[in-house]
């Protein structure tokens, strides 16, 4: 009969659990190292992924850049394009700005402030055609203003009015004037046409056809030239109305019937103006008229209230040169 030997057996029951927790190790290292090459083998596309959409999103910035730089290369030729074009040209209709001289009386002895010499008339007309203007018509102007236009203007223009009709405008001033071929504008008063006032005389109805005939342009500077906007001593509204009117049609009227020919420009009397002598021009059926309003012409003007500089007697060479600084210091132009 066999006997039971509990020594051997507890020994053997040792290495049976040994042998079994060796395997259980096993079996759960050789799992842990097919999990992390199955992790490895998932994270790697991924990591791929975004570094190919990190060279996407760089490629897409560089290019972006290279397109920005095409475009600013293209803007800075255009800039360059058009700043040639500025420098070869005449300035833009945007900067031009037009003098618009305005005279009275010339004698050599000036009494009153609106007087001067045909001496100094001389000499700004002289300079005038030394730095190269050019007279322009009431046409010319009003072009720039409704087109905003300055293509049909000379380089340097001026326009050049004369006011009231004092006999001294043709006998003192339009030989000047014609020397350097520069037309004017002429304002009559039409109730002195041909009279003397005082100690001066005014242009005659002949007069005032020969200076039409040389290319000179006669307009309206009212009747009697009394002030526009002063309501007289116990004179009401509707009277005021009646009497400007009177003023603006009678002397347009008989402008027209002298000279056969349409009177299209009005000169206030004193630059006297306000909204409701506008209306009044405007029924008349003027198309533009002048203040005494020291500023340049430009396309943003208003036809009815176009500005002017004032030629005084006290005005020097210099000041009247500072009138034209605006296109003084641009290129002179070539002329003879």
């Amino acid at each position: 009969m066999l006997q039971y030997d509990s020594n051997r057996h507890a020994l053997g029951s040792d290495l049976v659990f040994k042998w079994i927790l060796i395997g259980i190790l096993v079996v759960a290292m050789s799992g842990a190292l097919l999990f992390q090459g199955c992790n490895h083998d998932t994270q790697a596309p991924l990591s791929e992924d975004k570094e190919n959409q990190a060279q996407e999103e760089s490629e897409q910035v560089k290019d972006s850049k290279q397109i920005e730089e095409s475009e600013q290369d293209e803007q800075s030729d255009q800039n360059t394009h058009e700043q040639s074009d500025q420098d070869t040209n005449k300035p833009s209709d945007q900067d031009t700005k037009i003098p618009v001289l305005m005279y009275h009386h010339f004698d050599d002895d000036p009494e009153t402030s609106a007087t001067i010499t045909p001496d100094m008339l001389e000499k700004q007309m002289e300079f005038l055609d030394k730095h190269g203007f050019s007279a322009i018509s009431m046409e010319d102007l009003l072009r720039f203003i409704e087109d905003g236009d300055d293509n049909h203007l000379p380089d340097r223009p001026v326009l050049i009015t004369i006011d009231d009709g004092y006999a001294s405008t043709y006998e003192q001033a339009i030989p000047i004037l014609e020397e350097y071929g520069f037309n004017s504008y002429i304002f009559m008063i039409t109730e002195r046409i041909g009279k003397q006032v005082g100690e001066y005389d005014f242009l005659s109805k002949e007069k005032l056809k020969d200076l039409e005939d040389q290319g000179h342009s006669i307009e309206s500077h009212s009747v009697s030239h009394d002030p526009f906007t002063d309501q007289k001593e116990g004179e009401s509204t509707s009277e005021w109305r009646e009497r400007i009117g009177y003023e603006l049609e009678k002397s347009k009227q008989v402008l027209e019937d002298k000279l056969n020919k349409e009177i299209r420009y009005f000169a206030y009397p004193f630059g006297d103006w306000n909204s409701h002598t506008e209306e009044l021009v405007e029924k008349a059926g003027y198309e533009a008229t002048f203040l005494v309003r020291e500023d340049y012409v430009t396309k943003e003007s208003h036809p009815q209230r176009l500005f002017r500089f004032g030629i005084t007697k006290d005005m020097t060479m210099e000041e009247f040169k500072e009138i034209f600084e605006p296109v003084l210091n641009e290129e002179e132009p070539d002329h003879d």
